[in-house]
């Protein structure tokens, strides 16, 4: 001891009794500021953190004696004074040779102005080089060593963890509830009401702890440092505590702001159900987990109180519990902000805290804590989510309701009047097909009507649906419509017939309908099945859930045909006939209102799009499929590809067949104009030789390049829009090739193997990226610059067939071979809009200027408009 205090002369005096006066100082105003903490958590003493030598520190922890926990980058222990005060001690862990002042001063920066009852406290800190003994090449020296420690406030009752437990025994609900939202308030203080927002990134109930009133404090912020300004981050470092990561971290290492509201819902669930009936909760369908946790709460609370107030606390139980499920959403988009979930919290509650014990640290109202009204740039990722956020809380607000519809007395339809009691949303209540007369019949052209229907989903459960024909002879269906509506999407129905003479609801009030079945979806997807037992698989669906006694909610659709109002047209448009089956491929024409098909019997036909009549249509190869039509606007061209790989140019101005030429070996399946220069590119089915072509027309359709690196064969090509003298290939080897025209680089993605069927570009933030078309029935997004999958677009049942960024709006397209079209958010990701047509599978589709789409099927042509969010 003696030669370590002669290099600290000072501390050897204070530990002999020789206290020098500025020593004295620091003690006592390390006393003072840990104590005014204590003692009163809202009346904050205003002064700076105290500086402390580490020989201090030692000394009070008995040299780091007592451990209270540990964090990813510090080991907590506990502090004394001389005069009985206590604090508590993170000594920091030397990383990579010790944190340097700059790390040093970037953490203690984060820390040293937090003041809010939510938070604990920094009172002192330590950052010093301390001399050491150490050995270098089998010789003893004396090396200086970075010391570093964070003092805070100690909190007597320690960690949240010790004190969770089912809803049936520990703590009362008005404790709980308080905990709740304070942990709340206090993420959001860090998140809204500091100038340099902090993540804390590892937020569980050990890092929670509790004072002496039970107050949540939120405890640890080691790992935020890391993060600086940035609001997102990719790293492969583990961090936080595994059963409060969320899945974004977990398959792709995404670290986000969401990171938090995610560990945050873990938390609430734990509180209000304990660790052994977590998986339950979070396993069950919400809305099942919502009325299995409010019941339970109510059957506790009714035993000690009644009337208003236990209204009020099975309010706040229900509210609880749908925040926790929101924030467990696996789509971190859609997980509301810290900002919405403490004012949610705080609506009507503020007269309930006389019971509390600790009512002056928590606000009496809404305004007591400011938020502020704009919101950082932490926050920016999300405001396209505001609206669908904001219904969330709209329902945390709401007060009890029925779980279960109620019919009409005395009607044999069950038209609910309230959309609160069902499942979903349904739109229109009544199917019009519009009526079309016999001069409106084009020859020879088998009439078909259609109209839309709309199942929006707007709760956070998969709802399963079924909608049976009373009279399916007089529909294209012969078969119940099945599906599943994930949350907060909505699934349009195209419903199609044979045209029939006008039935008004007035003339017929017992004519035809439909019977919509829907009831909660559990784990148990039927998405796998065949397409020829699924309906057999749902009927046995909702037969189990009534027998086992689940939500099975009925609604019948009147379904009429009647002129449409004046002035009204249906956007939707089904076309059946030969010429319209089994197609191949669609084009849309830039200025003419005209789209261009293929088909596999080898007819190539052109429609207008207005009206859905026939303007052109020939023969290349009889019943030999032609896969490949493309417009060349510019020229005022078709150019088409045949089974025998020959390329064939009219000019539909001139009405006139201009050029044939042997292009591939075998069957051409693309044909790609680029969109300045005079060149296009084209490919066959060729499994043993994939190569790809480019012609030059200004040049008599020279082929100018060849393109080979494929070893299997190649099924889509797409031009680059932003630099496009690149185009990306996808092929059935597992890769995307990205080529230059102008040069002989490539750039090789791989894809895991599997076959890759289709592939288009698309922007996002300024960056690039490629949705890639699997045979694994998943979309894969690729960012250019990073080698590997970014994101995967799950949920189709067969082979993703095409895809496609809309070139007027943010969504992306991928449509399938289960006969669905899928429309999702470019930026988010997120699953907007499901649309069935009921004919059988899509092998193309096209977009037409505003929000409607071209789509070819198996059975047939759809025209429909796309719901936008």
């Amino acid at each position: 001891m003696n030669h370590l205090f002669s290099y600290f002369p000072r501390i050897k005096n204070w530990a002999l009794g020789h206290r020098p006066p500025a020593a004295a100082r620091v003690a006592r105003g390390v006393n003072r500021a840990v104590s005014s903490s204590m003692e009163n958590t809202a009346q904050r003493s205003g002064n700076e953190p105290s500086k402390l030598p580490y020989e201090f520190i030692k000394l009070i922890t008995k040299d780091f004696s007592e451990e209270l926990g540990h964090g990813t980058f510090g080991i907590v222990y506990k502090g004394v004074y001389e005069d009985g005060g206590e604090i508590a001690v993170k000594v920091l862990r030397n990383i990579s040779g010790g944190l340097d002042d700059v790390e040093f001063q970037k953490e203690f920066d984060n820390l040293r102005g937090l003041k809010h009852p939510n938070i604990v406290e920094l009172v002192a800190f330590c950052n010093e080089i301390v001399e050491e003994p150490a050995e270098f090449q089998g010789q003893q020296i004396t090396a200086g060593r970075v010391r570093t420690a964070l003092c805070f406030e100690y909190v007597h009752n320690g960690g949240l963890n010790k004190f969770i437990s089912d809803q049936y025994t520990g703590l009362g609900w008005s404790e709980r509830y308080k905990i709740i939202r304070g942990v709340c308030e206090g993420l959001a203080y860090l998140r809204l009401e500091i100038e340099n927002p902090i993540m804390h990134l590892d937020l569980k109930p050990e890092n929670i702890l509790l004072n002496k009133n039970m107050v949540a404090k939120i405890a640890d912020f080691g790992i935020s440092k890391l993060f600086g300004e940035e609001n997102t981050k990719k790293t492969m470092s583990v961090i936080g505590t595994m059963g409060y990561w969320p899945p974004e971290y977990i398959k792709h290492q995404i670290i986000s702001k969401e990171f938090d509201i995610f560990s945050l819902g873990v938390i609430i669930v734990k509180i209000m159900v304990g660790q052994e009936n977590y998986n339950y909760i979070v396993e069950t369908p919400a809305r099942k987990s919502i009325k299995f946790v409010h019941e339970s709460w109510k059957n506790r609370l009714s035993k000690t109180i009644s009337g208003h107030k236990l209204e009020a606390y099975c309010n706040q139980v229900k509210r609880c519990i749908k925040i926790a499920l929101d924030c467990l959403k696996s789509n971190r988009q859609e997980r509301p902000t810290i900002k919405h979930i403490v004012a949610c919290l705080k609506e009507k509650d503020t007269m309930f805290y006389e019971d509390d014990g600790d009512s002056s640290t928590l606000p009496s109202d809404i305004n007591d804590i400011t938020i502020n009204s704009t919101p950082c740039s932490a926050l920016e990722l999300v405001e396209h989510n505001t609206l669908a956020i904001m219904d969330t809380v709209h329902t945390l607000n709401e007060t009890e309701t029925s779980f279960f519809p109620q019919s009409e007395n005395g009607s044999d339809l069950k038209l609910l009047d309230s959309e609160d009691t069902e499942l979903l949303h349904v739109q229109p209540r009544e199917l019009c097909f519009p009526f079309m007369s016999s001069l409106e019949v084009l020859p020879r052209k088998k009439a078909m009507i259609s109209c839309s229907l709309q199942l929006n989903n707007k709760e956070n459960d998969r709802v399963a649906f079924m909608l049976v024909a009373k009279t399916p002879k007089r529909y294209l269906t012969r078969k119940p419509l099945c599906g599943i509506v994930p949350p907060r999407c909505v699934y349009t129905l195209s419903l199609t017939m044979p045209k029939q003479p006008p039935v008004t609801s007035s003339s017929d009030s017992g004519g035809d309908y439909f019977t919509l079945y829907t009831t909660l979806m559990s784990q148990y997807d039927l998405r796998d099945h065949d397409k020829d037992s699924i309906s057999v698989k749902y009927h046995k669906l909702f037969e189990k859930a009534k027998l086992a006694g689940e939500e099975v909610h009925e609604l019948k659709l009147r379904a009429i045909c009647d002129q449409p109002a004046q002035g009204a047209s249906s956007s939707d448009q089904i076309i059946i006939v030969p010429d319209a089956q089994q197609v191949s491929s669609i084009d849309v024409h830039p200025t003419e209102p005209w789209i261009l098909t293929t088909n596999h019997v080898g007819i190539i036909r052109v429609w207008n799009y207005h009206t859905m009549e026939t303007l052109d249509s020939f023969k290349l190869v009889i019943y030999e499929p032609v896969c490949a039509a493309k417009f060349i606007a510019r020229e005022k061209w078709i150019i088409t590809g045949d089974g025998n790989g020959v390329i064939h140019v009219y000019s539909y101005d001139q009405n006139q067949h201009d050029k044939t030429l042997d292009a591939q070996d075998s069957c051409i399946t693309t044909l790609v104009v680029h969109p300045t220069q005079p060149f296009v590119l084209s490919l066959s089915d060729d499994e043993d030789d994939p190569l790809i072509k480019l012609w030059d027309w200004d040049r008599g359709w020279a082929c100018t390049r060849e393109f080979r690196g494929h070893t299997n064969k190649v099924m889509q090509v797409t031009f680059n829009p932003e630099n496009k003298d690149c185009f990306a290939s996808a092929s059935c080897d597992g890769t995307v090739k990205i080529w230059s025209i102008c040069s002989d680089n490539i750039t090789t993605l791989k894809l895991g193997g599997q076959s890759l069927l289709c592939v288009d570009y698309f922007t996002r933030r300024n960056q690039q990226y490629l949705i890639v078309g699997c045979q694994d029935k998943t979309a894969q997004i690729w960012k250019l610059e990073m080698n590997g999958c970014f994101e995967k677009l799950e949920g189709h049942a067969g082979h993703i067939s095409a895809v496609s960024l809309h070139p007027e709006h943010r969504l992306l397209l991928t449509g399938s071979l289960d006969g669905t079209v899928r429309v999702w958010n470019s930026i988010t990701y997120k699953l907007e809009n499901i649309i069935g047509f009921n004919l059988g599978a899509v092998y193309a589709f096209g977009c037409i200027k505003g929000s409607r789409m071209v789509v070819g099927c198996h059975e047939g042509i759809a025209m429909v408009k796309i719901s936008l969010p």
